[in-house]
């Protein structure tokens, strides 16, 4: 069978799984939204601001270099072997950071906790692949590179093989006792977090990985049962922790420990209302990493009036007892009119903190000049400037590897948003008494403000918009189900970190949401068509494309992307942290100046 073949065959079954696969995917994250939060309140619920340059200065990141694969593979968004960065830092000394959770279970493949994973007992754990870290990554980014292997290739039947280095060893504690890391000691990690019920049974079945093959102690085969171009952004997922089977063993699972890896830190405690303590791992198979001799992670849980407040976290920083904190908006402000002096850094994911989406099933939803009359009337950025200080971006949600796949600011202002006079001509024939239903299934304070903006300049267009705050189990519901009740929906969705999983899941027809409960078979083309795209450039031209499409039918937008903010003290150094996929590697490249 020629290659071409193979690849319309795999494609093919693709789209017969898809539509099973992501329901199973989206019901977890689902039900999590109507309980405690995986981010555990943890990360700021809004995008910070940019600080100032005379406040907080951050170092501008210079291109991201890109290398070829010496062989075919059909994902863009791979480096290969691990980036070699010259080791200047200076060793010694401990690190506080602020952390709003306590963590009650140390399993990380049953737990659905990230402060688990991303500030916890799982940072002494390894992963397959992760994401690249540093001042020469432009955000938001998925590149990846190799954490526990050293190289991959793609052979002829679209399996990838992996070669993992002879020289790692788990760290030196009953009952692993440093034994060396092998094949198998992946396939146990990967098979496990496949139990059924288990919050992440399905994250490789998502992205077509059906079987894990170990043909020798440092060789481990993949098999697909169909293409996805994103296919390794699951293996360099946060949650894909490497865990070993004598560990498990000792107990039955790993709910109380012991927690032992092959990562940089050694696990040394985790207390309620007090946080977790770290230390360096003197065999880490990366020489000179990490440079700190402990983290310490405080807990310091953020109070509610009714909006969460963490105010007590940013008096930790600025009365010294923290040196590093994740702020919101808000914080950010207190912070701003302080006399404290510290530096800042942002991270950008790009996912959707907020999506506005139409119902097209409705009378005025399924009306495309109402839709853009909608858009014309918006003006984006106006409300980010207004509410969210000028913070985080506007686009339609899509995550993406690298920032210039994603439409620039004017163009998407210019042609999609912010005129007035434009909307007033779409509804030139509209009946004004008939209602712009809209709800609002984000109770934050911003939020609410956003609702009233929104409302006043659908209003002055010509609209006569009712807007209605509904409950998250609501909002639950209009995704999995729909409800023709709303015209226009604005809140969160489940947090889904790859392109294929964002559109499959949301945006195409067949999928188990289909917010916007379209019958666009363009769309759906168009979406299809990117999926086993193995050439980046064409695939950058393709998510391009449809990123235009959707603004041009005005169908959805994201107001703000989800942004981790960042305050810390002075003489921290190399703090470039990138937390696409829960990533958490860049703490082993900080130092304290001395």
């Amino acid at each position: 069978m020629s290659f071409t073949n193979q690849l319309e065959n795999f494609s093919l079954q693709f789209l017969k799984w898809s539509r099973f696969l992501f329901a199973l995917a989206i019901l977890i994250p689902l039900l999590s939204c109507t309980g405690t939060q995986s981010e555990d309140l943890a990360p700021a619920s809004h995008p910070p601001p940019t600080p100032s340059p005379t406040t907080a200065p951050t170092k501008t990141p210079l291109p991201t270099p890109r290398v070829a694969d010496p062989v075919r593979t059909d994902s863009p968004l791979i480096l290969g072997k691990r980036d070699q960065e010259k080791l200047t830092g200076q060793p010694g000394g401990t690190l506080t950071i602020a952390s709003s959770a306590d963590i009650d279970n140390f399993d990380v493949h049953r737990t659905h906790q990230k402060t688990l994973s991303t500030l916890g007992p799982g940072l002494v754990y390894s992963r397959l692949l992760r994401v690249q870290t540093g001042p020469r990554i432009s955000q938001p980014s998925l590149i990846l590179e190799c954490d526990l292997c050293l190289s991959w290739k793609l052979n002829s039947d679209f399996s990838y093989e992996f070669l993992l280095p002879s020289n790692i060893h788990w760290q030196n504690i009953h009952p692993l006792n440093g034994r060396r890391m092998v094949a198998s000691d992946l396939a146990y990690s990967y098979n496990r977090m496949e139990t059924e019920s288990w919050p992440y049974s399905t994250l490789f079945k998502d992205r077509g990985i059906s079987k894990f093959l170990t043909e020798s102690p440092t060789s481990l085969k993949i098999k697909r049962a169909f293409l996805d171009t994103d296919v390794l952004l699951a293996l360099a997922d946060g949650r894909s922790k490497i865990v070993a089977p004598e560990a498990v063993k000792m107990y039955g699972d790993l709910s109380q420990g012991p927690v032992i890896g092959t990562g940089p830190w050694i696990w040394e405690s985790t207390e309620h209302g007090i946080g977790t303590k770290l230390s360096r791992n003197p065999d880490y198979f990366e020489a000179g990493l990490p440079y700190l001799d402990n983290l310490f992670i405080k807990t310091i849980k953020p109070t509610f009036d009714p909006y969460v407040n963490r105010t007590q976290q940013i008096a930790a920083f600025k009365t010294g007892l923290v040196d590093v904190i994740r702020v919101s908006s808000l914080g950010w402000n207190t912070l701003q009119s302080s006399t404290v002096e510290f530096n800042s850094y942002k991270s950008d994911s790009n996912s959707p903190n907020i999506l506005l989406w139409f119902n097209t099933r409705t009378d005025l939803g399924s009306n495309r000049r109402i839709r853009q009359a909608t858009f014309y009337s918006l003006d984006p950025w106006e409300s980010l400037h207004s509410i969210w200080k000028d913070l985080g971006s506007v686009n339609v949600g899509l995550p993406v590897s690298n920032p210039d796949w994603l439409l620039p600011k004017n163009s998407m202002r210019q042609k999609y948003f912010a005129n007035p006079s434009e909307a007033r001509k779409k509804l030139k024939n509209h009946n004004d008494n008939q209602p712009l239903n809209i709800a609002i299934a984000d109770s934050s304070k911003e939020m609410l403000e956003y609702a009233k903006e929104i409302k006043e300049a659908l209003t002055r267009s010509g609209f006569n918009p009712t807007i209605r705050l509904i409950h998250p189990s609501h909002n639950i519901q209009i995704l999995t189900k729909g409800d023709d009740e709303f015209d226009l929906i604005i809140g969160q969705i489940p947090y889904i970190p790859s392109p294929n999983g964002f559109l499959l899941a949301f945006i195409h027809s067949d999928g188990p949401a289909n917010i916007l409960r379209h019958a666009d078979k363009k769309l759906d083309r168009m979406i299809e068509g990117q999926i086993a795209e193995g050439n980046p450039i064409t695939r950058k031209e393709k998510l391009l494309e449809l990123q235009q499409y959707l603004l041009e039918e005005a169908y959805l937008y994201s107001p703000v992307s989800d942004i981790t903010g960042w305050a810390f003290n002075w003489n921290l150094q190399d703090f470039y942290p990138n937390t696409a996929l829960s990533e958490s590697i860049f703490w082993t490249k900080v130092w304290l100046k001395s």
